[in-house]
């Protein structure tokens, strides 16, 4: 049987789908429950598979790095296959399906040419029909999907170029497998001092090398985007 999330869970959805950092604290203010009901709430929608993950979406706009966007034209019968296969594809960043029923908008990135090519010929297998158009700069946006009216305050980070060492990285990884992982269990996960998780973690954001923490919920209920 499949549980439907209530009012209350569909605010804390929408809240997190704009920041999966938000404390519970926090969230209990936003939802005027108590902090407890909030974890228990969260956990509920974690195991039934409501949420689906927590990541992280850097910047990309700092790398050296290949962005086209696709208009993709895909035939009825393999639209499911088509989706699951980008959805697993490393270079698609986001999927969209547009008002047309069989029309999608994506967005690749490359790191190379050879990348790219083979992105396309998975196309050309599949006979999908597609266009593409060099871009030079990527804009995350959050958006709702239960319309909460959510209400953050955004900081605004200046870009500045850091050179990452295997430290940075693994913090970087660690939160783009799940970006609601405390930096506690972080710095033990990656076998270094909390202080020094804290320090290059704030170092990260305030470079602006992450775009958005946010919340994915199940892709097959609630087909927004992947």
């Amino acid at each position: 049987m499949k549980v439907k999330p209530d009012n209350k869970d569909k605010i804390i959805l929408d809240y997190l789908m704009s920041n999966s950092r938000l404390t519970t604290k926090y969230l209990s203010k936003v939802v005027k429950i108590p902090q407890t009901s909030v974890v228990y709430r969260i956990k509920q929608l974690e195991k039934n598979n409501i949420i689906h993950s927590y990541s992280l979406l850097l910047n990309l706009n700092i790398f050296n790095f290949n962005k086209y966007i696709y208009f993709f034209k895909v035939n009825k019968d393999i639209k499911s296959h088509f989706e699951i296969l980008l959805r697993k594809n490393k270079n698609l960043m986001s999927l969209y399906r547009l008002i047309y029923s069989n029309n999608y908008l994506g967005i690749g990135v490359f790191k190379k040419n050879k990348e790219k090519n083979l992105f396309e010929n998975q196309l050309k297998k599949l006979n999908i029909e597609y266009e593409n158009k060099k871009i030079n700069f990527i804009n995350i946006f959050s958006f709702e999907m239960f319309n909460s009216r959510v209400n953050i305050k955004n900081e605004s980070f200046k870009e500045k170029n850091i050179r990452l060492d295997k430290i940075d990285l693994s913090i970087i990884k660690a939160l783009s497998i799940n970006s609601r992982k405390s930096l506690l269990t972080v710095s033990q996960d990656i076998n270094i001092s909390y202080d020094t998780c804290f320090y290059r973690f704030k170092r990260l954001k305030k470079a602006n090398y992450f775009s958005m923490f946010t919340t994915f919920l199940d892709p097959i209920r609630f087909p927004y985007d992947t």
